[in-house]
């Protein structure tokens, strides 16, 4: 298969000997996805597959479900006891350099998938254990050009959807009637459903001081003039492969804001333009940029300003088919993320201020890397506030 030999490409580039994919009851999920394999398979006992850096693949099954990696090339070896488990895995690891799905000091839980006791089994054979994070993203998070493509539909909707959105909010409010949160939720959902979009939670929308929580799940209450407005949207096409679009957008409920809640806007946009300028000279320039950059291109901005301690969450997470994906996050607060932003694949920059007791502000657009490292801003760029005529 093509992406074994891709892998024993960066393996070698890498200089590791082999990736260890390990799974006990689908405990693995990288791994599930990396081996393809099935929901409907019955993994109910310990299996692996070695991938050497020079050589055949080995795969480690137990007698009584032996055939479920038949699908991948390679040398099959089963085990029974317990014993012979830690033969067949000391025989492929002994006094080498592994990549497994692990992560030093658990500094990057999303790629921390092995237990500590089989990191401890393998070390106890002489091996030498390394993080897979610079290996997986790779096989789980690059788009091929349809993909791509889906992704440009979904932020060209969502970005309609918001505007739709806010419009709606000002026809009702100049017609005097109530209109909630919840109701901007249901017909933002409305939208996707008539369009053929899925989700996989409702859109958030916060007015007023609801908008200083940043995951504000949404509730009955009323929007009303000189509110501010945040409407957090994300979707992707119903269809299989199809990749997430993911914004924030920010209005007001006047047409005259507060100079203190345009002035935190402008910041928010500053850092989300800082953020995104580094991608875009970097990655354009086929140079390497770590995930923790963006982020603390970003920050920076808001902490001299003073905001940093309302900055409370990473500028951004890697998207895929899942709205939060497997790959690099922007990030140097919640964690340290040192993965590198890779070609083909999109990540959000949504950096934000949150103001508890008075109001929030996030701007949030995804920025696409396609195959030849061009950076392509998706869902649109946010200026200047939506400014509600009521």
């Amino acid at each position: 298969m093509e992406k074994i030999q891709q892998a024993q490409k960066i393996l070698r580039e890498k200089k590791l000997d082999g990736w260890l994919l390990y799974d006990f009851r689908r405990s693995n999920t990288l791994a599930i996805k990396f081996l393809e394999l099935q929901e409907s398979a019955h993994l109910t006992r310990r299996l692996a597959y070695f991938i050497p850096a020079e050589g055949e693949p080995v795969k480690i099954v137990h007698a009584i479900e032996d055939f479920h990696l038949d699908h991948l090339p390679g040398r099959k070896v089963s085990y029974a006891g317990w014993q012979a488990f830690h033969e067949r895995i000391a025989e492929v690891t002994r006094g080498k350099k592994i990549a497994m799905e692990y992560s030093p000091l658990g500094a990057i839980p999303y790629v921390s998938k092995v237990d500590a006791g089989i990191v401890e089994l393998i070390s106890g054979f002489g091996a030498s254990v390394f993080s897979s994070k610079d290996l997986l993203q790779h096989f789980t998070v690059v788009m091929d050009e349809e993909a791509i493509h889906t992704m440009q539909q979904a932020g060209a909707f969502l970005e309609e959807t918001a505007t739709s959105a806010f419009l709606m909010i000002e026809k009702r409010l100049q017609q005097g009637e109530s209109v909630t949160e919840a109701s901007v939720q249901r017909f933002i959902q409305e939208a996707f459903d008539k369009k053929g979009y899925i989700t996989d939670s409702p859109p958030i929308c916060a007015a007023g001081k609801n908008s200083a929580n940043p995951h504000y799940a949404g509730g009955e209450g009323e929007i009303r003039k000189g509110d501010p407005v945040l409407i957090d949207l994300w979707c992707k096409k119903d269809q299989p492969g199809s990749i997430y679009g993911d914004i924030t957008k920010m209005g007001y409920a006047g047409m005259s804001p507060p100079a203190r809640f345009q002035e935190v806007f402008a910041l928010v946009r500053e850092a989300q333009k800082a953020a995104t300028d580094l991608v875009i000279k970097r990655v354009e320039a086929g140079e390497t940029l770590l995930g923790y950059e963006v982020d603390d291109a970003a920050r920076i901005v808001i902490q001299k300003k003073g905001y940093g301690p309302h900055f409370i969450h990473r500028t951004g997470h890697n998207i895929h088919t899942e709205t939060h994906g497997d790959g690099a996050n922007m990030d140097n607060y919640e964690t340290h993320d040192d993965r590198e932003v890779i070609a083909a694949t999109a990540f959000s920059i949504e950096p934000g201020i949150y103001l508890r007791g008075e109001f929030g502000v996030r701007l949030e657009y995804d920025l696409l890397v396609h195959p030849d490292r061009r950076v392509e801003i998706i869902g649109g760029v946010q200026d200047s506030l939506f400014l509600l005529d009521v």
